[in-house]
């Protein structure tokens, strides 16, 4: 072999071992390693994605990138994710850091040229590969709480880039957890019925001295032998820190695995999937450990009939729970079933309405109501009933109310005459949730998440804003640093909103969660008294001006 094809060979096998070895993350920040939410945590309508690092109810620690990269996408918002920013990794991998109270200086400079070009605070931006490059330990930002936060914290993931499908981040760290996961109580479903899941019964579990479960009596008689089995517990990584999802379950019947979940490669298009996998009776958040007919298969193997418990005789039988997190602490309980008589499967009875097939895109037409269900929006089949009193009461429902969606279905309606006048302001109303509508000639159409009972009203009340200087604050006008205003909407909420002085137009923050636009004072703050004018806008239109001279 000559020199030259040698040297080739020696790289190309060079590149090809440093392009398998797995990247060595760094920690995003310095703060004490305590997780106060964990991958896949049920949280409402949606699993937690990442790792939430508490800062102590403190804002402004240094966050930092954790590998070699690119700063591939910069969003701030004043709901979701707030200030947040993507790094690209090699290896297919793609950081994110949220709720950022700023980012660093060259990318700050970078998006507030963006927010003044666009005469808007909410922007979003995919710099270049070599536009913002930035190596493992650089600061990036400062921790904050801005968007649907909470509280005071760094919201952090790591995702494949191809798919921006977040991973369990216990791929790329350790945690120092020998604490076991917890049951608190257990639950049985009567599945007789393939698409109504009926829940039967709970049981609460006790500890002895040897911290070990048990069920006080540990040989239970139901009233089925259709079963489903579901749990309510949680994990801590250290002893009495923050409540966590349970990593994962296995559930054997007489030693044989029937169901096994484990939280990896959640998708953030399955994440309403939360509301089919666990259901709260009594104030009490069971995970059920059995499937519905449509479900994201990546964090399930070795399901038996689908988790589902067929007892063929009257005879006990041992059910054995195996719960685990990341580190392989393990909790196990057992105990034994039996049922008064024995019943199989039964098959839907279509009575009156509409059934809907989940794996099929659907059209219903009844009652002058339009609805559209994509395919895979139910996750069973289910009999629809549909109940129009908009004429009479302005309200319709959809049952059955306790249906989980995977994603938004249609509903197309024409207005009553009554409200014909003000077709733009039209909103659907669903307890507290309102619902925008999109026009199309002279019908009405709604996207929603959920079934149950809505009603129409017009929406003719535009946004409220006020000060919230003080009295006090006004004679202290010297120490101001920041001037805010509250923007308040009675209905379809802010869409909106613009502030200027002197009758230019500057940048102010909109933090959605507390209904604060905030404009801070700098170098570009003019001198002198200042003309303040806010406009708010809200989702159907209706607009609003509030002014105020602020003499300096």
């Amino acid at each position: 072999m000559n020199k030259g094809v040698y040297l080739y060979v020696l790289c190309f096998l060079k590149t090809i071992v440093f392009s398998q070895q797995t990247i060595a993350f760094a920690w995003p920040i310095d703060t004490p390693h305590v997780i106060t939410g964990n991958y896949g945590e049920l949280r409402p309508n949606h699993f937690h994605m990442g790792w939430d690092f508490s800062t102590g109810g403190k804002v402004n620690f240094p966050v930092y990138a954790v590998a070699d990269g690119y700063v591939s996408r910069i969003k701030v918002s004043a709901s979701g994710y707030g200030k947040a920013l993507y790094i690209t990794h090699p290896q297919n991998r793609l950081s994110l850091y949220a709720h950022l109270s700023s980012f660093a200086s060259v990318v700050n400079e970078h998006v507030k040229n963006l927010q003044v070009s666009k005469s808007n605070f909410e922007i979003e931006s995919f710099p270049a590969v070599n536009d913002f490059p930035v190596k493992k330990g650089q600061l990036i930002g400062y921790s904050g709480n801005t968007g649907a936060s909470q509280g005071p914290h760094l919201h952090f993931e790591i995702r494949d880039q191809k798919t921006e499908g977040p991973l369990n981040l216990f791929e790329f760290y350790q945690l120092n957890d020998t604490v076991p996961p917890e049951l608190t109580h257990l639950a049985f479903y009567d599945l007789a019925d393939t698409i109504c899941p009926k829940f039967l019964k709970s049981f609460k579990l006790k500890k002895n001295k040897n911290d070990s479960l048990f069920l006080t009596d540990d040989s239970l008689i139901l009233n089925s032998a259709t079963l489903g089995l579901a749990f309510s517990g949680l994990d801590r990584f250290v002893r009495w820190g923050n409540p966590n999802v349970i990593y994962k379950t296995q559930v054997l019947l007489d030693n044989e695995i029937i169901f096994n979940y484990k939280l990896n490669h959640l998708l953030f298009n399955e994440q309403r999937y939360v509301n089919e996998f666990t259901q709260t009776v009594d104030k009490i958040k069971y995970q059920k450990c059995f499937l519905p007919t449509l479900f994201p298969a990546a964090i399930y193997e070795q399901c038996v009939n689908k988790g589902r418990i067929f007892l063929a005789d009257t005879f006990f039988h041992q059910i054995k729970i195996i719960l685990q997190d990341e580190n392989s602490n393990r909790r196990t309980i057992s105990f034994f079933i039996k049922t008064k008589k024995l019943n199989s499967y039964n098959k839907p009875k279509i009575k009156t309405g509409f059934y809907v097939d989940c794996s099929k895109d659907v059209h219903v037409n009844a009652q002058q109501i339009q609805l559209f269900i994509p395919a895979k929006t139910f996750y069973y089949s289910t009999q629809l009933t549909i109940i129009n009193k908009l004429t009479s009461d302005f309200s319709l429902s959809i049952k059955p109310q306790a249906t989980n969606l995977a994603a938004p279905i249609s509903i197309s309606i024409k207005p009553p005459k009554q409200l014909i006048s003000k077709l733009k302001q039209i909103v659907l109303q669903q307890g507290a949730v309102v619902y925008a509508p999109q026009i199309h000639q002279d019908s009405l159409s709604y996207s929603v998440f959920n079934l149950g009972d809505f009603k129409l009203l017009a929406d003719t009340i535009a946004p409220k804003i006020k000060s919230q200087l003080s009295k006090k604050q006004i004679k202290r006008l010297h120490s101001l640093t920041s001037f805010s205003f509250t923007l308040l909407d009675n209905l379809s909420g802010i869409k909106d909103y613009d502030v200027f002085v002197n009758n230019n137009w500057v940048l102010a923050e909109y933090d959605a969660k507390s209904h604060l636009l905030t404009y801070t004072f700098d170098a570009d703050t003019p001198a002198g008294d200042l003309s303040f004018k806010v406009e708010a806008e809200d989702k159907v239109g209706n607009k609003t001006t509030f002014s105020y001279l602020l003499k300096r």
